[in-house]
């Protein structure tokens, strides 16, 4: 599991064994964030800085960002899942249609 923790001190990131689910870290001037994706802080002015490897746990404070276990292995290699659920809108929508396409009647 990835995981982001932030503390009075700083915060704690930790990515998950496997490294299924990406986290990486921005730093601008004398700051560092840390997201799942890029995207999130390229508006806000932060540089990529790092992209933590599969298992890798580190420790970012405004001063630096401290590598506290990394152990270099292979992580898989696929896509993120993500499950999609569509709920009805309305009355309308909760109806069930029929298969057929509707006829006018004349």
């Amino acid at each position: 599991m990835t995981l982001i923790l932030m503390t009075k001190e700083g915060i704690y990131a930790a990515r998950d064994k496997y490294g299924r689910t990406p986290l990486v870290i921005g730093k601008k001037e004398d700051a560092y964030c840390i997201s799942f994706e890029n995207f999130a802080y390229i508006n806000l002015g932060y540089e990529d800085y790092k992209e933590l490897g599969p298992g890798e746990i580190v420790f970012v404070t405004p001063e630096g960002v401290k590598e506290l276990l990394y152990e270099r292995r292979e992580g898989i290699q696929g896509f993120q899942y993500q499950l999609k659920l569509e709920f009805p809108q309305g009355k309308q929508e909760s109806r069930k249609k029929p298969n057929t396409p509707y006829q006018a009647d004349g």
